[in-house]
């Protein structure tokens, strides 16, 4: 009888830091597309994620609408985006 309880026990740690791993790596996945794959507005004080562009790297952040390479994501004002192009 006593086997079968430590057995039980054993069963429900094993399972209970089998699903800890599994946060961890659930973390570390979200952490990886949201952060490191997502493409964003370089304005530090924004950081506003934008999905795609057709055509021209010149971008303008929907949200802080500062302009920028949508490329390697340099910030640049007007009178640099008029000399870039």
């Amino acid at each position: 009888e006593q086997r079968a309880v430590d057995e039980l026990r054993q069963g429900i740690e094993d399972k209970m830091r089998s699903d800890v791993s599994q946060t961890r790596v659930e973390k570390m996945r979200a952490h990886v597309a949201d952060v490191i794959l997502t493409l964003r507005c370089p304005k530090k004080e924004c950081g506003q994620a934008f999905l795609d562009f057709d055509g021209c790297f010149a971008l303008t952040c929907a949200k802080c609408s500062h302009l920028f390479c949508g490329y390697c994501l340099k910030l640049f004002g007007n009178s640099a985006l008029e000399s870039e192009l």
